[in-house]
């Protein structure tokens, strides 16, 4: 007879014999039946991905059964990562070449008994960060403009994200994906211009480049040289005939323009603009620079301007715009005409109206 026994304890087995006469006789006999040795549960831990190079830890989760743990053995799916049997719950290793390994746990109780377990990881090649690089200007003058241009190269992903520091607090820009970045400084002294770059990978890298700024110089003005009037034939002299006294006409277009200080209304100036007319020399302040030329009146109103010309102070774009549209209809201007306190000059491009009851402006002074 064979059987099983569901629970541990001391059992008596008991055996009567019968034979053909009837005659009988009885047995017994005594087992113990233990609890059934549980062996363990092993269970790994650990990342499934990481890059060559780069140290990863796996670490046994196991669970003992009936006794505990007494060893680990470690199969790192290299031949020369593989580990021999340990007290180790935890091993660290890395890998020298992409690819998928397989991590083998063997764990060993008390008993002898034993349990494995596996886990895959996926070593990919290291991600190799960008490369900051500033292309820009080593000198510049006090409030001129000014570039910096990132020449970046990528590593294993596209740049993301550039982030400039100008030196200065008012200059400094926050992360951006723009490559250039255009500021000026106000002050002479030298400059640190910073840039990090970041790629989509989260990796990034830093970059420096010195600039000095100077003292903007101004250029000397050149003297205008006087113009010559061209000389007129005189004409022969005719015997004088008494005329009638003509009716009294209104005055012609023009007026007086020499004395007063004309100031630009029209087209409205962002910054005070002057004219001068004195003895065929006009003088003026364009909003940015002083200017100089020549003048010749002719009848009815009529106008020529020549020989413009003017300093080269730095401004801002904007402003120095306007003052070559300025200067570009003055030396274009062909009729005068003066209506109370204004006067208009006349040309192909529009018209320039300027008030003599202006306030003499102070030249503008940009840095």
């Amino acid at each position: 007879m064979t059987t099983s026994f569901s629970q541990p304890g001391t059992y008596t087995i008991r055996l009567s014999v019968t034979d053909a006469n009837g005659l009988s006789d009885d047995d017994t006999h005594q087992i113990t039946i233990a609890q059934q040795a549980q062996p363990p549960t092993a269970l790994i831990e650990g990342p499934t991905q990481a890059s060559v190079g780069e140290p990863v830890t796996f670490t046994s989760r196991s669970t003992p059964g009936s006794s505990p743990i007494v060893s680990y053995h470690w199969d790192l799916g290299t031949r020369s990562a593989s580990a021999a049997s340990t007290a180790d719950v935890s091993v660290t290793t890395s890998f020298s070449q992409p690819g998928t390994y397989t991590i083998r746990l063997s764990v060993t109780d008390a008993n002898g008994l034993s349990d494995d377990d596996t886990h895959q990881i996926t070593i990919a090649q290291q991600a190799q960060p960008p490369t900051a690089r500033i292309e820009g200007p080593t000198q510049a003058s006090v409030g001129e403009p000014v570039t910096f241009t990132s020449r970046s190269t990528p590593g294993s992903s596209p740049i993301v994200s550039y982030h400039w520091d100008l030196g200065t607090r008012e200059a400094s820009a926050a992360p951006t994906a723009d490559v250039s970045v255009t500021t000026s400084f106000s002050q002479p002294g030298s400059y640190t211009i910073r840039l990090s770059v970041t790629d989509a990978n989260g990796l990034s890298d830093d970059d420096t480049h010195q600039i000095t700024i100077v003292e903007a110089v101004q250029p000397p003005v050149q003297p205008v040289p006087p113009v010559e009037p061209p000389v007129q034939p005189i004409p022969p002299v005719e015997p004088p005939v008494v005329q009638p006294m003509p009716p009294i006409e209104p005055p012609p277009s023009g007026g007086e323009i020499e004395g007063p200080t004309w100031t630009l209304v029209s087209p409205s100036p962002m910054v005070p603009i002057t004219a001068n007319f004195i003895g065929g020399t006009i003088t003026g302040h364009g909003g940015c620079n002083q200017y100089s030329g020549n003048y010749s009146l002719g009848g009815d109103g009529q106008i020529s301007v020549f020989g413009l010309s003017s300093s080269q102070m730095a401004c801002p774009q904007e402003v120095a715009q306007q003052e070559s549209r300025y200067l570009n209809m003055l030396g274009s201007a062909n009729r005068y005409q003066i209506q109370g306190s204004n006067l208009t000059l006349q040309s192909a491009q529009g018209s320039l109206v300027y008030s003599s009851l202006s306030a003499m402006p102070m030249p503008m002074q940009f840095n």
